[in-house]
């Protein structure tokens, strides 16, 4: 990861970088040390409020080095050539997670995210492979609520997430020990399976509702993880919403899940399994036991 620390510095994403490259001149290296200071806010998520017009200007010049941002991950190794325990590996690593922390806040702006220059600039098979990496959760949180977002614009992004097998990815993610990742896991799964019915019957066939199964033992008896359960009746909800219903195997599974959820202490979890009921009311093959 030799190159990680150069790309960074010249992509303007290193926080430790101490003064632009030797083409600026004295007034691009002024402008550059604003900019990297609103990038440094806006990837550290606080500092003193960014003036809308300087932070329009640093989102809009970022989305323009998305493809070089794309070109600068896809040079990563592979995390089994990484030795996590070097201190070295692990200070790179840490730009790396917030290189994707920016992609995700960018992805998150409220007025028109650049989902389709994300998704341009060839991005999106890294979000996918660095949710596989479990020995780093943060870089796994941050490139699930990344690829998330970006499922969650048009129809055709949506496709394009799931084109790079970012569904396996997310199931993969319900089995981390970390609760704020299963969250983004199950929450991507929701949002696929929320965009119609061949991506619901993609998600279920490629078994999110087996290991929606799995997940019961993370659930405890307190509010810890109430909002890991409402994620989770939330998504299991969508994955059998679109009409026509799914398979009567996919709705009986979801169906037991479910009931499980009716006597929930809490309103949004129990809200989201009477949705859930009602979805499944529409499925033939489970009217009886309904």
């Amino acid at each position: 990861m030799s190159e990680l620390l150069n790309s960074m510095q010249t992509l303007g994403l290193n926080e430790q970088q101490d003064g632009g490259n030797l083409s600026q001149t004295p007034a691009d290296q002024h402008q550059h040390q604003q900019q990297q200071q609103l990038l440094s806010q806006l990837s550290e998520g606080g500092g003193p409020p960014i003036d809308p017009n300087d932070r329009a200007a640093v989102i809009r010049s970022y989305v323009e080095q998305l493809p070089m941002v794309a070109e600068w991950m896809r040079t990563v190794p592979p995390r089994s050539e990484l030795d996590f325990s070097d201190p070295d590996i692990r200070g790179e690593v840490d730009k790396l997670v917030g290189t994707v922390a920016v992609i995700r806040k960018v992805s998150a702006v409220e007025d028109n995210p650049p989902l389709e220059e994300i998704f341009q600039s060839g991005a999106l098979p890294m979000l996918q492979s660095f949710m596989y990496w479990d020995e780093v959760p943060q870089l796994q949180f941050e490139a699930a609520w990344a690829a998330m977002n970006v499922a969650s614009g048009a129809s055709h992004l949506t496709m394009a997430v799931v084109e790079v097998g970012t569904i396996d990815a997310f199931i993969h993610l319900l089995r981390s020990e970390t609760v704020e990742v299963i969250e983004q896991g199950i929450w991507g799964l929701g949002n696929i399976a929320g965009d119609g019915a061949e991506m619901r019957n993609l998600v279920l066939t490629s078994g999110a509702l087996d290991a929606c199964y799995e997940l019961g033992p993370k659930f405890g008896n307190d509010s810890s993880t109430v909002l890991l359960e409402r994620n989770f009746i939330w998504s299991v909800s969508n994955f059998i919403r679109s009409k026509p219903p799914p398979a009567s195997n996919f709705c009986h599974q979801a169906l037991n899940i479910i009931t499980a959820f009716l006597d929930h202490s809490d309103e949004e979890c129990l809200l989201d399994a009477l949705w859930g009921m009602s979805y499944l009311s529409d499925a033939n093959e489970v009217n009886e036991e309904l």
